[in-house]
């Protein structure tokens, strides 16, 4: 009598468990809607996912004497990259590219003050414009050891 009782009781627990994963998976059928529906939601929804991503960051690692021997990251933006990022123009011309420096303290990156980027990326006076706004050097060249894969 008593291993009837306990075989009943299963039996009751895996019938709920069965019953509880039937109403989930109804619910979320209907919720998907039909296959052709709910795979043309999918793509306009990556479509606009991909809209909000910005594109892949360039970035470069420099090991600098800013003070001690210690590493900035170089976040570099083409002239078309750099206006949309800063709703900004590209100076009086002849920009190749604009840089962004940080220098990696307590677990945080911060940005370096563009001045002190181009000393640390060992600039010519005359290689950059300084966007003061946007915190920004603009390049009228590439410094040696950075350039565009595969162009802008």
């Amino acid at each position: 009598m008593e291993l009837t009782i306990m075989f009943l009781i299963e039996l009751a627990v895996v019938v709920v468990l069965l019953g509880v994963l039937a109403v989930v998976a109804l619910v979320a059928f209907r919720q998907s809607g039909s296959g052709e529906n709910r795979s043309q939601a999918n793509a306009a929804d990556r479509g606009r996912e991909a809209a909000r991503t910005p594109p892949k960051r360039r970035e470069f690692f420099k090991s600098t004497g800013l003070g001690r021997n210690e590493e900035i990251k170089v976040r570099l933006y083409s002239p078309e990259e750099y206006g949309a990022e800063f709703d900004a123009n590209a100076g009086s011309g002849g920009m190749v590219a604009a840089v962004k420096a940080y220098r990696h303290l307590e677990d945080v990156w911060h940005e370096i003050p563009p001045g002190n980027a181009a000393e640390a990326l060992d600039l010519a006076s005359n290689d950059y414009e300084v966007d003061g706004e946007h915190g920004v050097l603009l390049l009228k060249k590439m410094p040696p050891g950075m350039s565009f894969p595969g162009g802008f």
